[in-house]
């Protein structure tokens, strides 16, 4: 039995509009007063750390895939380092399943390697319960990326090497760390009060089922 609350996390393709759907829920959920916690992994805890420093001021550390991967890593363990884990929810946007769709297949299209690489930068970051999919219409997704700011890994090609990458890890059950984790696929081509609402009767459906089942 989990010593923790259920972990819901809300993944998606770049453009698909994660954060917007996460700042709502974020909104609800404090409205509703719901004892809930929330997981941003990708988000800078500590802007004026060593490596932080490091990676802002060197340009070309950025586009270093190694490089940046550990510093994603570190983000990922301070940001969970400051979760209560106890909590009824626990809301990630995003999660440990970026990681892995970061460096899908990256070397010799290996599974193995991916799982490796992620497994040996982040060994103790947990899963989450659930991951909320959004799914998004591809013309929906190319409008959205070309209203943004230039971003070197915010393009549709990317975009769909994601995509196939979360269809490969939910179908495939390729990843041992992520077997138990129950995929939701939400239709993202919703006004984002729609979008908030039906996300919202999901995830109170899931801690409903979750205390019965417990």
């Amino acid at each position: 039995m989990k010593k923790y609350g259920v972990y819901i996390a809300i993944e998606g393709v770049d453009g698909s509009g994660k954060s917007t759907l996460f700042e709502n829920i974020f909104l609800r959920l404090k409205d509703e007063n719901f004892y809930f916690d929330v997981y941003c992994p990708t988000k800078i805890i500590n802007s004026k750390s060593v490596i932080e420093s490091i990676y802002k001021r060197f340009f070309f550390l950025q586009n270093n895939s190694y490089f940046k991967a550990i510093v994603y890593a570190i983000r990922y363990y301070k940001a969970s380092s400051k979760v209560n884990w106890n909590a009824d929810l626990i809301l990630g946007d995003r999660s440990l399943v970026t990681c892995y769709v970061a460096r899908w297949k990256k070397w010799f299209n290996s599974v193995f390697l991916t799982s490796l690489f992620v497994n040996f930068l982040q060994p103790k970051i947990k899963s989450p319960d659930y991951v909320l999919f959004l799914k998004i219409a591809p013309d929906i997704l190319k409008e959205r990326l070309s209203g943004r700011e230039f971003n070197i890994d915010e393009t549709p090609e990317r975009s769909n090497d994601m995509l196939i990458a979360y269809q490969e890890i939910q179908s495939g059950n390729l990843i041992n760390r992520l077997k138990h984790v129950k995929w939701i696929e939400i239709d993202a081509d919703k006004t984002p009060t729609t979008l908030t609402n039906d996300v919202m009767e999901i995830i109170k459906k899931i801690i409903n089922d979750e205390k019965n089942f417990r």
